[in-house]
């Protein structure tokens, strides 16, 4: 929002224009009055002022009608809408609203969806208002929240609250529109889905660790020894296991990022050092697929303040993407560049072209190009990368070129800004 707007400047430099003008003609008109001066007869001046006062006075009617339909038309709207609604002055006073917003407003009383009521202190209720009022009159903006309110009895309860300035022609807030509805039957479910997927991936995941540990054993032979078909035979079943557990963790951790429950632990993280032991554990992977990775280095200085544990996620993922759909034999490379403010990284590969209105549904929810070429997956590991460099305030990078080369990557700032909520310690490069 900038601080000047020129056409608003124009517009009401007309407007004082106008009511300066018609004060000098009003005054000049009086002294033609009042005087006997022969500028204008007093007659002429006397009939002159009642018509300007007779198209003042029908101008004042006419603005109040169409004042009034304007009002009537968002009285109507507020009146009808399904939900707490109502208009407050900016002082935060109540000035209309639907019965059920006039119960709320004034004694703190609402029910919810399924008939429960809830009674919150008009004190609190008030304080929490006025906080946000004084947001909106501060942005002049639309503001939006869900936010838990404190009951009588100690609970709280879930609201989600909409204000919207309410702005004369000359652009000015002279009052604001909230809409609020309860949202606690809505959280009992996501909590019920959260609670439900962390219990089933806890459940999968348990089996899955102790299946690896177990092939793991049999294979440093420390039980014996296998024949060559035997090892071959376990490696499979490993790899299956492990699969089996990325998916599972993946699942969990997709959950949780669109839940908000994820706080980044940020610290120092060397890329270089990551982008290294990343390469390390997808070794096999490339060698399965015969490929070869190459990586192209613009700076020295990779140093930037993350979330390592969840920044490798995304690395390895990109990787593993790059190397399963590339051509056998072809080389996959890697580039790492940063400047004073962000850190970028490119994965670039030779692989089929990826049309347009593909590329757009890469990154939803299990959705991934691996339909259109008859790979195995889920379509979990685009849309969680885009999730964790979004919560690192980055972007995701997709483009694909028709002479079958892909590029995919990230951009993320160096020294991303921080919440205090998160209560994150981070070190500034």
């Amino acid at each position: 929002m900038t601080w000047f707007n020129f056409n608003c400047l124009m517009k009401n430099f007309k407007i004082y224009f106008l009511h300066c003008a018609g004060a000098l003609v009003l005054v000049f008109l009086l002294y033609c009055l009042v005087k006997d001066t022969k500028l204008l007869s007093t007659h002429l001046a006397l009939g002159v002022l009642l018509v300007l006062l007779l198209f003042k006075l029908i101008l004042a009617y006419v603005l109040l009608n169409r004042s009034t339909n304007d009002n009537a038309h968002l009285y109507d709207l507020i009146n009808n809408a399904p939900m707490l609604s109502y208009v407050q002055d900016k002082k935060g006073q109540f000035l209309f609203g639907n019965a059920r917003a006039q119960k709320f407003f004034n004694t703190g009383v609402d029910v919810t969806i399924d008939g429960k009521y809830i009674e919150i202190s008009p004190e609190i209720l008030k304080e929490e208002e006025l906080k946000e009022l004084d947001k909106v009159l501060t942005t002049g903006e639309c503001y939006q929240i869900e936010k838990p309110i404190k009951l009588k009895n100690g609970d709280y309860s879930w609201y989600s609250v909409h204000k919207t300035p309410l702005k004369s022609k000359n652009g000015k807030i002279y009052a604001i529109a909230t809409f609020s509805r309860n949202i606690d039957a809505e959280k009992r479910i996501q909590e019920q889905r959260e609670t439900y997927i962390a219990t089933l991936s806890h459940d999968l995941k348990t089996p899955a660790i102790a299946q690896v540990r177990a092939l793991e054993l049999l294979l440093s032979g420390q039980m014996g020894e296998f024949n060559e078909p035997q090892k071959e035979m376990l490696n499979l079943t490993l790899d299956s296991c492990h699969y089996m557990y990325d998916m599972v963790y993946t699942l969990l951790s997709t959950c949780k990022f669109e839940s908000g429950a994820v706080k980044l632990n940020y610290s120092k993280v060397n890329m270089f050092d990551l982008l290294h032991e990343s390469i390390n554990e997808i070794s096999n992977l490339a060698r399965e697929n015969s490929i070869n990775i190459e990586c192209i280095l613009n700076d020295k200085n990779y140093w930037v303040n993350a979330d390592k544990i969840e920044l490798k996620r995304v690395v390895i993922n990109l990787l593993s993407n790059a190397i399963n759909y590339a051509f056998s034999g072809t080389i996959v490379r890697v580039e790492l560049k940063s400047d004073m403010n962000n850190f970028e990284f490119r994965v670039v590969n030779s692989s089929p072209y990826i049309e347009p209105e593909v590329m757009l549904g890469l990154f939803r929810k299990y959705v991934s190009h691996s339909q259109k070429y008859n790979k195995v997956g889920i379509g979990l590991g685009l849309y969680l990368s885009k999730k964790i460099i979004e919560a690192h305030g980055g972007e995701i990078i997709a483009k694909s070129l028709k002479t079958q080369s892909n590029t995919f990557g990230f951009i993320i700032p160096i020294n991303p800004k921080i919440s205090e909520e998160e209560h994150l310690e981070a070190v500034t490069l």
